[in-house]
């Protein structure tokens, strides 16, 4: 059973801040510039249960049947452990080539200092230009790293809503080992914060530097993202 403790409600709302969706909850798109495909199938999967919402043309018969799937689904204390119903889903959805599946975090009340962090708002695109390109308008405001006039590492909001945002992470190749990502973040969470916008966090399992930032930051894993 879900209750209402905030990371139970972020595992509600997920789908709203990953995704546009109709009225009737339907996915449409991914929440970013440009309107990305959306999957067929998301998931969002804690240690109490999953959530599914569906891509606005799926069938209601086959989204019956996959809601039936996922309701017998038994609690996982492992997230990052594959779903016991995954291989009926993929034959359900004839062997979806896309698959995707990650930890999602929330951020701890004490976050690192960030010394070496400036917040840039939309006035200075053109910094970040000759090394991250423009920056869509969701990214605003955008923690950087700077060496000499040359942006190495930023931060921003990949996906955003009035409630919650997404951090979207960069650094110049190679950075290895200087924290650069770990100050970023860090400095955007504690701004959107400041705008009363809850941070989250995620990224895929295999994806090992990304897990390093969210284990030296301290952050919480709430769920983990599953799309087919």
């Amino acid at each position: 059973m879900f209750s209402d403790t905030p990371q139970h409600i972020l595992i509600e709302q997920r789908a709203t801040i990953l995704f546009r969706l109709t009225a009737a909850g339907r996915m449409v798109c991914v929440n970013e510039p440009g309107d990305p495909p959306a999957p067929n199938l998301y998931i969002c999967r804690s240690q109490h249960g999953l959530r599914c919402w569906f891509h606005v043309d799926l069938p209601d018969a086959l989204c019956a049947e996959i809601r039936a799937i996922c309701a017998a689904e038994p609690p996982s204390a492992n997230l990052e452990t594959p779903p016991h119903c995954r291989a009926q889903l993929r034959a359900l959805l004839a062997e979806p080539a896309d698959e995707w599946r990650g930890p999602c975090f929330t951020f701890p009340a004490a976050l690192p200092p960030a010394p070496d962090v400036v917040l840039l708002d939309a006035a200075d695109a053109e910094r970040l230009r000759p090394t991250f390109g423009a920056p869509p308008p969701t990214y605003w405001p955008i923690a950087a790293i700077f060496h000499g006039d040359q942006a190495v590492a930023i931060c921003g909001s990949s996906r955003r809503t009035p409630f919650a945002c997404e951090a979207g992470a960069d650094k110049l190749r190679p950075a290895p080992g200087r924290g650069y990502a770990v100050q970023t973040v860090s400095a955007w969470a504690q701004a959107m914060r400041a705008e009363g916008c809850t941070p989250l966090y995620s990224t895929a399992w295999d994806n090992e530097a990304s897990r390093a930032v969210a284990h030296k930051l301290g952050l919480i894993c709430y769920a983990e993202d599953w799309s087919l």
